[in-house]
């Protein structure tokens, strides 16, 4: 991923060349290294090469730099590394001439934000939109030219009276360098990202957060038979391990794994590919990491994750507390919209089951067999000429998102639960996404 190497090594050649015909009078260089994509943040800790003169220096934390005691004549000025690399642009040159004993302000910047998408996209994008790029390559470093890469996501739009959630996408396809740019990805939301090569293979669906106007992520492409031995340990604050946590592959694996008493995990077959897994237990903050599985073997090292901290109460007139998200419970019911079990209908319940909950969402129903039971939505699709009769909706526990539960886990978070919600995707709350169309269930343990 060594975009401009060649123009690269040709400045440090010349930089260790020494400096001709520089004599006489002493000036000097100041100058400021700014990042125009970012609004024009300065970059501290970026190496400042004097070509010709075997100097450099490091900008200091506001971004500045300078070189003293220069000769008179002409002096270029060039910077280059990860950061430039991240961002796919080549090393930044700027030629100073010198006249006497003068100090020469100087600014160093990226391109300009619009002429950046300009070059990238044809044309500026609207404001909140903004850039995906990266490259594309094998598990052995190998560039993947003509594969495809695509970034999904819904908008929240307002018809028929109501607010919908619209399905969005944009595409681009590699070239031949495996490098890509996708156009118009909104700033500050997730997007699904994925690769796939009719020849290498494909990525996992990534779920990747557009948080700045130029956003890279690089993706690795295998196919599915493909895998990696896959380890690690999940420890509670305190270095307690953490057990049956249950370690969930994000996307279209199966692979699966819950620790044992020393919170110890393994996995024979992961995918040789860029993918993303969740850590999750009761009472603890789901931890989502990425994977890049390019090893035979791929030890995550130790895990740890944090515990759910306890939600303020609001107190209320009559004097009765209840937490934020009780209080938002209550005005999502009013609103009539979606499915609200509060504490009194699910303590009309024995026992909270996935099958009793099931029961009481009108578009959902139960599949499975023996205890092996989970929640599903209603909706008829077909995909690749096979007729499929229900979708798996989205669960979010105490505000997280915790994607796809396995019967297990939805019986373990439901048995614990004091509110359950259930929506179909154009009726969920703004925060609660659901990039399928299905619906969510929201679940509350607190």
């Amino acid at each position: 991923m060594s975009l401009g190497l060649g123009r690269r090594v040709a400045l440090v050649a010349l930089a260790a060349t020494a400096a001709t015909g520089h004599a006489g009078a002493q000036g000097g260089i100041r100058g400021i290294l700014i990042d125009s994509l970012s609004g024009g943040a300065p970059v501290p800790g970026a190496t400042i090469q004097l070509i010709g003169a075997t100097r450099s220096t490091v900008t200091d934390a506001a971004g500045r730099f300078r070189f003293d005691d220069l000769p008179a004549g002409s002096w270029r000025l060039a910077t280059w590394g990860p950061w430039l690399d991240s961002l796919s642009l080549p090393p930044i040159e700027r030629t100073v001439v010198l006249t006497g004993t003068d100090v020469i302000e100087v600014v160093l910047a990226t391109p300009s934000l619009g002429a950046f998408q300009q070059g990238r996209c044809g044309t500026p994008l609207p404001d909140g939109f903004g850039i995906l790029l990266g490259e594309v390559r094998s598990p052995e470093g190998e560039a993947v030219a003509r594969a495809g890469v695509s970034a999904r996501w819904e908008e929240l739009r307002l018809g028929r009276g109501l607010l919908e959630r619209t399905p969005m996408a944009t595409v681009d396809s590699t070239s031949a360098d495996g490098s890509f740019a996708l156009c118009g990805v909104p700033i500050g939301d997730d997007v699904v990202l994925r690769a796939t090569s009719g020849t290498f293979g494909r990525s996992g669906q990534l779920i990747v957060r557009a948080d700045a106007p130029v956003r890279r992520r690089d993706l690795v492409v295998a196919p599915d038979g493909s895998t990696v031995r896959l380890r690690g340990r999940v420890l509670a604050p305190g270095g307690t391990p953490v057990v049956l946590a249950g370690i969930v592959p994000l996307g279209d694996s199966l692979a699966t794994a819950r620790t044992d008493s020393t919170g110890m995990f393994e996995i024979a077959a992961w995918p040789r590919r860029s993918t993303q897994l969740m850590v999750r237990a009761l009472g603890f903050e789901p931890r989502t990491l990425d994977v890049e599985a390019l090893l035979s073997e791929v030890d995550l090292d130790t895990l740890q994750l944090r515990r759910i901290p306890p939600q303020l109460a609001t107190v209320l007139v009559e004097g009765r507390a209840i937490t934020v998200a009780e209080l938002e419970f209550d005005q999502r019911r009013r609103r009539g919209m979606g499915v609200q079990l509060g504490e009194a209908e699910l303590g009309r319940l024995a026992v909270i089951t996935v099958d009793a909950v099931g029961a009481m969402i009108p578009r959902a129903q139960v599949i499975g067999t023996g205890v092996a039971r989970r929640i599903v939505f209603r909706r008829v699709t077909i995909t690749g000429g096979r007729l499929n009769q229900f979708c798996e909706p989205r669960f979010f526990v105490d505000g997280v998102d915790v994607r796809g539960l396995d019967p297990d886990e939805q019986a373990l978070y439901l048995r614990n639960a004091k509110r359950v919600e259930a929506y179909e995707a154009s009726f969920a709350p703004a925060r609660y996404n659901d990039f399928d169309g299905c619906g969510v269930v929201l679940i509350w343990t607190r």
